[in-house]
Parts: C-alpha cells; structure tokens; sequence
C-alpha cells in the first residue's frame, strides 16, 4: 500500500525549503545589487565633489593671481586676498603664500619673480593633485 500521507508531508516539507532557499537567494541578489549600487552611488559623489573643488579653486587662484603682482609691486596685500587665502585655499598654499609675506618682512629687497612662481607652482600641484585623483576615480 502506498502511504499518500507520508508523500505529501515529504513534498510539502520540500516545497517548504525550496521556498526559503529561493526568499534567502532573494534577498541577497537585493542585498548585493543595493550594495553596488552604493559603491556606484559614492563614487560619482566624490568625482562631482572632486570636478566642484577644482573648479572654485581655479576661480580662487585666478583671483589671487590678479592681484597678487600689482601687491607685490605696490608692497600692500589687500584684505580680501589675504583672506581669500586664510578661508578659501588649502593648507599648502596657504604656507607657501605666508612663506612669501615672511620673505617681504624679513628681507627689504625682494626679487619677487621666484616668489610668484613658488606659489603658482604650489596652486599647480593642488590642481594636479585633483585631476590624479579624478583619473584614479575614473579608470
């Protein structure tokens, strides 16, 4: 005799485990789609943030470099340069910019042609900076 009850608790029972087998790959398809999608998600952020920062620190050093010759010439250094630099640039900048200013106060007579290159070449290497760690976000 054939045992109808025991077959059907056996299918049942497995169709049971097929159905948390298939919930459980379910959620961890969603889980792993959700999380690349994050990485994604953070990394666009970054080369937005990235391309945002070059671009107002080009517009910072543009407007420092302007004005920064006629100062040197002049031997005064407005108010709104200086706190473009104090706010606005970072730190390396920042240290070289006062370097300069350390070099006037020390020294009557100063060839400012150096100094000048000494601080477009540290706002050079900050926007290299930027563009390697672009390039490195984008390869």
């Amino acid at each position: 005799m054939v045992d109808l009850k025991g077959n059907i608790m056996k299918e049942a029972i497995i169709g049971l485990i097929g159905v948390a087998i298939g919930g459980i790959i379910g959620v961890i398809s969603t889980y792993i789609q959700q999380y690349y999608a994050h990485i994604h998600w953070r990394k666009e952020a970054k080369l937005k943030y990235l391309k945002n920062e070059k671009m107002r620190l080009e517009t910072q050093y543009g407007k420092i470099l302007s004005v920064f010759p006629d100062a040197m010439v002049k031997e005064r250094f407005p108010v709104d340069m200086i706190s473009k630099v104090l706010i606005s640039i970072p730190t390396e900048i920042m240290d070289v910019f006062f370097s300069v200013m350390a070099e006037k106060v020390d020294n009557k007579k100063v060839d400012w042609a150096p100094l000048c290159k000494q601080i477009s070449d540290a706002m050079r290497k900050s926007l290299k900076n930027i563009d390697e760690e672009i390039t490195k976000l984008l390869s």
